[in-house]
């Protein structure tokens, strides 16, 4: 809601602003805009932006979310007036995958780990998943928490990830202003960080093989005096993320009167079903559209979004991931009943 807005500039007070100027701003400007006291048209709207604003502002740890986002997610006009350099189009493509890195940092300094999540690459996400992609990033967050984050665009090629040649693979340099929680410190972070063009969505690819492995080496890093078996819960925190998002996809198709629908897929704890997940993710996500979202929560469950669908779309989805899943079942000579499909809304 309103997420491209200035709040300090609706205020009318700088970002430094005391909490009491805050207040003293908003009735200010209540009293000038509120419906009952101005009839000139647009003053609803604008009452609507001014309450919106205070309600983030006046809430300290709001306000602190919302100015990691800005320093975040805020694309300077110095830091890409380098780009005037490329052709128009080539230029459009940068911005978008720039945009794309720049919202998955914004996403984890506020502590938004599954939209973060629903913007890393599909090869990733044939290798972890979100209760371990969430596990590390709440882990993280109690060390380090992001201040600034400054993203320059390098060029693009084909690379080699996860041993697989993808084209057209934007890099980009990442300069991460961290503090260190328990030193009071700021650290400086260099790091390269690749987005590729998947299916028309830009995706950022960690490259990570095995995120537990990652929580384990940040933990004895930090020389953290709790087990990682204290810290590492397979279940923290995902179903509250995962819940969130599907409320606010459920209001905001409700606001424009589009539909979307949910599909679980479960598979049995086995040998050889696991040891062909890369295969049945792939099977799986070569069917859904673009906008379809997938999610791995597990190593045997997965979740999927669609968008703009309603029952009988979400029906037809089944049906057809239903038969590709049975034939690929044929193929290796697996007995039925090693997966099961359902619509959970």
């Amino acid at each position: 809601m309103y997420k491209n807005l200035d709040l300090y500039r609706l205020l009318q007070v700088q970002d430094n602003a005391e909490p009491e100027v805050i207040a003293g701003a908003y009735r200010r400007l209540s009293k000038k805009y509120h419906p009952d006291l101005n009839k000139d048209k647009g003053s609803e709207e604008k009452m609507m932006q001014i309450n919106y604003a205070y309600s983030i502002l006046s809430d300290s740890n709001k306000r602190k979310q919302y100015d990691c986002y800005i320093k975040t997610n805020q694309t300077e006009k110095s830091s890409i007036s380098y780009l005037m350099n490329y052709p128009k189009e080539q230029r459009k493509e940068i911005i978008k995958a720039l945009k794309t890195l720049k919202g998955y940092f914004a996403c984890l300094s506020m502590g938004n780990f599954y939209d973060a999540f629903d913007r890393i690459s599909f090869y990733d996400k044939k290798r972890i998943n979100l209760s371990d992609f969430v596990n590390w990033q709440n882990i993280v967050s109690q060390y380090f928490e992001i201040v600034e984050v400054q993203v320059k665009y390098k060029g693009f090629d084909k690379k080699t990830v996860f041993g697989q040649e993808i084209c057209k693979v934007f890099e980009f340099s990442v300069i991460i202003h961290e503090k260190e929680i328990l030193k009071d410190r700021i650290n400086i972070v260099n790091i390269n960080r690749l987005v590729v063009l998947n299916r028309d969505k830009y995706e950022i690819i960690l490259g990570y093989e095995d995120l537990k492995q990652e929580t384990q080496k940040l933990l004895a890093m930090m020389g953290s005096e709790k087990s990682h078996e204290a810290l590492y819960n397979d279940n923290v925190n995902l179903d509250k993320y995962l819940r969130e998002y599907i409320v606010k996809e459920h209001q905001k198709n409700n606001k424009s009167l589009r539909p979307f629908s949910i599909i679980s897929i479960r598979f049995v704890d086995d040998l050889s079903v696991n040891k062909s997940m890369d295969e049945i993710f792939s099977l799986v996500t070569g069917i859904l559209r673009g906008s379809d979202k997938f999610i791995p929560l597990s190593a045997g469950k997965i979740v999927i979004l669609l968008p703009d669908t309603g029952a009988d779309g979400a029906h037809k989805a089944i049906g057809k991931i239903s038969d590709a899943l049975n034939g690929y079942a044929d193929f290796k000579g697996w007995k039925s009943g090693w997966f099961k499909i359902q619509m959970l809304k």
